[in-house]
């Protein structure tokens, strides 16, 4: 078994799915593969990369910095890192939040990921909850995948970490996923991309999407988030 990007099979709440962290530096975790009572509804899912855009680009850090850098003022942190950005390094799940170091790296996929089964309630469905937690810069990420009872998918983002100093004021953040459902879900060969725009911790929660569909024949000549084309 490799450290990282096995497949790794996990069920619940009437799914059977994979997940995966292909790299413990890049674009965190995947979902491959996830059946609901036996019929195939994903085939993968992702959160690759974050566009991080900041109010007043113009403003100097405490110690002369402006970050963001210009002309962008944007960090594109995760998958092809680019404008000073970072990408997600794997935490071990149980991981403070906070501004870790390398000692809480997670040094194999296991450690990065918790799985967790619920059963029904009176209240609730059962569910099977797949998260894991990155470090980025003094960010941290959070990718958490639930699937119930329903048949019903919920993808969330967590956002933390270093909330001191000239950090206090996390900046609004774009988090992009890519979800490929199964062809019959959708009609013939679409594919959905999602932009979830999440305010900063500690002022009111606003959560917009937007969904696109586009045909699957297409990514062949779309460049992928590092910016490089997609291949079969």
């Amino acid at each position: 078994m490799a450290d990282w990007g096995d497949f790794h099979p996990v069920s619940g709440a009437g799914w059977s799915l994979f997940w995966r962290i292909p790299d413990p530096n890049a674009g965190g975790l995947e979902i491959w593969w996830a059946d609901f009572m036996g019929k195939r509804v994903l085939w993968r899912g992702t959160q690759p990369f974050a566009i991080v855009p900041y109010h007043h680009p113009l403003k100097a850090f405490s110690n002369g910095a402006i970050e963001p850098p210009p002309p962008e003022f944007t960090f594109k942190d995760g998958l092809g890192a680019k404008c000073a950005g970072a990408p997600f390094t794997a935490l071990k799940w149980w991981s403070p939040n906070a501004g870790n170091g390398s000692a809480l790296y997670a040094p194999v996929d296991t450690q990065a990921v918790l799985v967790d089964v619920e059963a029904e309630t009176s209240f609730d469905p059962a569910s099977l909850t797949v998260t894991a937690k990155f470090q980025c810069g003094w960010y941290q990420y959070v990718h958490r995948w639930e699937f119930n009872s329903y048949g019903e998918i919920h993808v969330e983002l967590g956002m933390g970490g270093d909330h001191t100093g000239d950090v206090a004021a996390a900046q609004p953040l774009l988090e992009r996923d890519r979800l490929h459902p199964e062809l019959g879900e959708l009609g013939h060969g679409e594919a959905l991309d999602t932009l979830a725009a999440i305010l900063p911790i500690g002022k009111p929660v606003k959560q917009v999407s937007k969904l696109t569909r586009k045909p699957v024949a297409a990514l062949a000549s779309r460049e992928r988030f590092d910016g490089e084309p997609f291949s079969a």
